[in-house]
């Protein structure tokens, strides 16, 4: 729904600004820090993802039952 597609576009706009500022930060200490949470974004929106189509899927299968009726 509309809410899985608002989460996804705030997670990327979270995601490119963790890496816009470990740019900057690597820019000015000249070393980079792989931290596990720069990540973690990543990977919820992977599975922001993966819900959206799971929860569309089931959404279909529901309509589809109601034109059995």
């Amino acid at each position: 729904g509309i809410f899985g597609i608002i989460a996804t576009i705030l997670l990327v706009a979270v995601a490119a600004l963790l890496f816009l500022n470990a740019g900057n930060e690597m820019e000015s200490a000249g070393t980079i820090n792989d931290a596990a949470g720069l990540y973690l974004p990543i990977g919820s929106i992977i599975f922001a993802a993966l819900a959206n189509r799971f929860v569309k899927k089931d959404d279909s299968l529901v309509q589809s039952m109601d034109r059995l009726r």
